[in-house]
């Protein structure tokens, strides 16, 4: 949530961020931007889009990042140390923000220091020394 936020653009801004190669036109035609407000206000909530990064939650930070991963589709994600420094409730939401991406058909790769952050989604762990 930290490094993949641009502070001074807007919310709609930073969840299009990089999908103009998929969506053309996505900066100009407010249709496009309206049907996506539309269908991630639901995920979001609606009132997300009218507040700056700065005004966000921790969690909400963190579902704008995924949100924005959700609409890129990408075959492959990897989350390094997702966990790290996090509280139980956002353990648990970037679980769910996990799972979505999984039910998605998208792969979650996660790279983490410590087993029992890996177990909870795990299909496959590969342990490197």
């Amino acid at each position: 949530a930290q490094t993949m936020l641009f502070w001074g653009m807007s919310y709609m801004d930073n969840l299009c961020m990089t999908i103009d190669h998929r969506m053309k036109g996505i900066w100009r035609n407010k249709k496009i931007r309206k049907s996506i407000e539309k269908e991630y206000g639901r995920l979001l909530g609606e009132d997300v889009f009218e507040k700056r990064i700065e005004e966000l939650s921790p969690i909400q930070k963190y579902e704008l990042v995924y949100a924005r991963i959700l609409l890129q589709k990408p075959e492959v994600v990897f989350c390094i140390q997702p966990f790290k420094g996090v509280d139980m409730a956002h353990r648990s939401r970037i679980w769910e923000l996990q799972e979505m991406l999984l039910k998605k058909g998208i792969a979650v790769v996660i790279v983490a220091l410590n087993r029992l952050d890996e177990v909870c989604l795990a299909d496959r762990v590969v342990y490197l020394r």
